[in-house]
């Protein structure tokens, strides 16, 4: 854009409207836009074809870097949870003690999603039953979320969920 002031939907944000001239380029990877790559100028025309080609090239090339990065995050990420799983499978595997083994398991869990407060209800008798609790005590009496029991009547949609996972439906 030669002048920014003569494009009615140009946006200006916080204090630039010095802006006169400008320019943009997608960063486009694996054929997806993932992002945008801008220049701005004080003066007006400061950018011709020239100089939005090269930008244009320059943004290819950041935008297989972009992609790059986030593969390698992802898979230091996936690598990351690989290492708590296989420790917590032994960890729990190894714990004796059903009340600190569950207790574990919620601090495991942490270390892989982050949550404000989770819980382990276990199946007696078609009832849920809270088990272990952890952040519930920052919004209410956990003694109370403990007396809480929760009756599981055989459903469409449990039996759909349980055949979906290749388990077998409770009688």
């Amino acid at each position: 854009i030669d002048d920014v002031r003569t494009e009615e939907s140009f946006q200006f944000w916080g204090e630039t409207t010095y802006i006169r001239g400008w320019m943009g380029a997608p960063l486009i990877g694996r054929g997806k836009i993932v992002g945008f790559l801008t220049a701005d100028s004080r003066q007006t025309g400061a950018y011709g074809k020239r100089e939005q080609q090269i930008m244009q090239a320059f943004a290819n090339q950041a935008a297989i870097a972009i992609e790059n990065a986030r593969l390698y995050e992802a898979e230091r990420s996936a690598r990351e949870t690989a290492v708590i799983l296989r420790k917590a499978s032994m960890e729990l595997a190894e714990s004796r003690e059903l009340d600190s083994m569950l207790a574990r398991l919620l601090t495991i869990l942490a270390e892989l999603v982050d949550y404000d407060s989770a819980n382990v209800m276990l199946l007696e008798n078609k009832t849920l039953v809270h088990k272990a609790v952890r952040g519930y005590e920052r919004w209410t009496d956990v003694q109370q979320l403990v007396d809480i029991h929760f009756d599981i009547e055989p459903s469409e949609i449990l039996e759909d969920v349980l055949r979906e996972l290749g388990l077998p439906i409770p009688n």
